[in-house]
């Protein structure tokens, strides 16, 4: 059952980590004009930067935390309702 329960959460971790790539370089695209006019109001690269490794650093930390929170909620919630040890003593 652990070693399920790690494997659903790695391919699970895996899928979010390939999704925020995606938004990450969908936002990246579509916000050209905004970093152009960031870059010709006097923002730096470093500006630029820390911007765009925090913003998805963000995103991964907040989702991580979902997942594990949602997966202990529902592993929880399944050995509540398992047979297991219940009638086992005499």
């Amino acid at each position: 059952m652990l070693v399920l329960s790690i494997s659903v959460s790695g391919i699970c971790l895996l899928v979010v980590g390939i999704g925020i790539l995606a938004i990450m370089l969908i936002s990246s695209n579509e916000r050209t004009r905004g970093i152009c006019l960031r870059r010709a109001v006097g923002a730096l690269k470093r500006d630029l930067l820390l911007q765009f490794i925090v913003e998805p650093l963000t995103l991964s930390v907040a989702v991580a935390w979902s997942e594990e929170f949602s997966v202990l909620f529902f592993s929880l919630g399944a050995a509540r309702r398992l047979p297991c040890g219940q009638g086992s003593r005499a």
